[in-house]
């Protein structure tokens, strides 16, 4: 294969990748619209006030065996769990589970597991083996490569791998997005006089 016919297909393929990432961003961004409508409209909120209430009582009684504990395992205790969850206390103050970091947390997990399931969904409902394509235009250029195509030999781990590809380039997208969107928003703001 000439050198323009594999700069070709990479593009081709590069491109095709990103369409893939921005359908599953864009899912994902109206699936969580639709997620904060729904739990404003239902009162779903109040299921975070909960668990941040039940944190708060797990996380004061264990505070309290915690006294006796090393200081290993303080620092441990600090480090791991009241950063995920706990705002930091005002100077003299305790810390406080925070309802807000824990739809957060679960808000990261959740999309990022939906957006790979999505990407997955996609990749074997179009049976894209991208990895497989781009792996054979490569060995036709160098075929020394025996090792990788030993590891990528399995149809169904290309597959995971290109779903995994697809959804955590989603996010970066994401970012992306969002900058350009308050980017033409600032302007917009600009033109339109308001500050």
């Amino acid at each position: 294969m000439e050198n323009l016919e594999f700069i070709k297909l990479t593009t081709y393929i590069f491109m095709i990748y990103l369409l893939l990432a921005l359908a599953v961003e864009r899912t994902i961004e109206l699936l969580v619209a639709v997620y904060n409508y729904l739990e404003l409209r239902f009162q779903w909120y109040q299921y975070w006030n909960r668990q941040a209430r039940k944190l708060q009582e797990r996380f004061d009684r264990l505070e309290g065996l915690q006294e006796q504990a090393g200081l290993n395992v303080r620092r441990l205790w600090e480090w791991l769990l009241w950063r995920i969850v706990a705002e930091p206390p005002y100077p003299g103050g305790r810390k406080i589970v925070s309802a807000e970091l824990i739809r957060l947390n679960y808000f990261r997990i959740g999309t990022r597991a939906v957006a790979f399931f999505l990407a997955l969904f996609m990749v074997l409902f179009q049976d894209l083996d991208f990895i497989k394509i781009v792996f054979d235009s490569y060995e036709k250029m160098l075929p020394a490569q025996t090792t990788v195509a030993s590891i990528l030999e399995y149809k169904p781990l290309r597959m995971v791998l290109a779903a995994i590809a697809i959804s955590v380039g989603s996010e970066p997208l994401h970012q992306f997005i969002r900058q350009v969107e308050q980017f033409a928003q600032r302007r917009t703001n600009r033109a339109g006089g308001k500050q």
